[in-house]
């Protein structure tokens, strides 16, 4: 998830724990506890552009990363705070255990892929269910959250507020896993009925919402790629039809930089040849209603040492054309 909700998560889950008995401290250090994880992206320019893909959201986001930062941050904090709030280290490590592990467990739901068995596994789960950026889950805890802070600690309001934060985004979080099984659900009769056969299906939602879905469905040469709102009822999905063009990668099937951008992208990619000559393969698996902007599109140049990966940055700014056209797919 964006920072912004990574710090309200954390930051709530201490409160829970711990804010009546030290109220906004719990979530000063909650919400600072829960960026940690995070953090990866400061090391991760260190390492060449396919490293660093996996560098990210890799053992910070792991099951046992928790474990070993949080009695450190506990430590850490206790010593910050030592003498002012009667709270002791293991309680500490507490709170940072649980900013840290929510952190790496929303996480799980999205698209990009964390290493949760790391370093014993390269193994990256996401589930797909909602998207990096989703305002119907953020701002309402982030409401919730600011308005207990104007309560002084143990007030039964403050209670009151941080769980029905938690609940309303968990409930939430529950409609996103329902939406993804119905959005899948109805495009797998929707094939059927259209006769086409297909490998796998990838479903993911869009930024802002989880109203608007991107479909990816891969055959053998290729993938039907269309958007899909959860009200579009009995409207039928538009595919358009892309080449993988996996032949194109032939001369580099035993590069190690190639397979892991391959396993980066989990098998939904596309590789194309631009007017300049330029070798691409793009990252089909975050959408996007702009054509050709993909999040994640890497370039092939040939080198001695074999192939040189470099990456390319589109510009996915939030503009009002881009938005009024998002809101108007979703059709509302």
């Amino acid at each position: 998830m964006d920072s912004l909700t990574q710090v309200v998560l954390g930051a709530a889950v201490a409160e829970a724990a711990f804010g009546k008995k030290i109220g906004n401290k719990a979530i000063l250090w909650g919400g600072v506890a829960g960026t940690i994880p995070d953090l990866d992206v400061i090391v991760s320019p260190f390492f060449d552009p396919v490293t660093a893909l996996f560098v990210h959201r890799g053992f910070s986001h792991s099951l046992l990363f928790p474990f070993i930062a949080a009695p450190l941050v506990g430590w850490l904090i206790s010593k910050i705070e030592r003498n002012a709030t009667g709270m002791n280290w293991r309680q500490w490590t507490l709170l940072a255990f649980l900013s840290i592990f929510t952190h790496s467990f929303i996480d799980y739901f999205n698209s990009y892929g964390t290493g949760i068995f790391e370093p014993f596994s390269s193994y990256r789960l996401a589930f797909d269910s909602i998207g990096i950026i989703d305002f119907f889950y953020t701002i309402p805890f982030l409401l919730f959250t600011a308005w207990l802070m104007f309560y002084p600690a143990g007030h039964k309001m403050r209670k009151v507020l941080v769980w029905t934060g938690i609940i309303v985004s968990t409930l939430y979080l529950g409609y996103t896993v329902t939406n993804k099984l119905q959005i899948e659900r109805e495009v797998k009769q929707e094939l059927a009925a259209r006769s086409i056969d297909y490998d796998r299906i990838l479903s993911s939602p869009l930024p802002m919402t989880n109203f608007l879905w991107m479909v990816v469905v891969q055959d053998n040469t290729g993938f039907y790629i269309g958007y899909r709102s959860v009200f579009d009822g009995d409207t039928p999905t538009q595919y358009e039809y892309v080449k993988q063009n996996d032949n194109l990668l032939r001369r580099f099937a035993n590069d190690k930089s190639v397979r892991g951008v391959k396993q980066f992208t989990n098998g939904f990619y596309v590789v194309e040849v631009d007017d300049d000559g330029r070798l691409w393969l793009h990252d089909l698996r975050f959408g996007g209603l702009a054509t050709g902007a993909y999040v994640f599109s890497f370039q092939l140049k040939p080198s001695l040492n074999g192939v040189e990966v470099t990456r390319e940055h589109p510009n996915r700014r939030f503009t009002p054309e881009n938005v009024r056209r998002y809101w108007k797919r979703i059709g509302l």
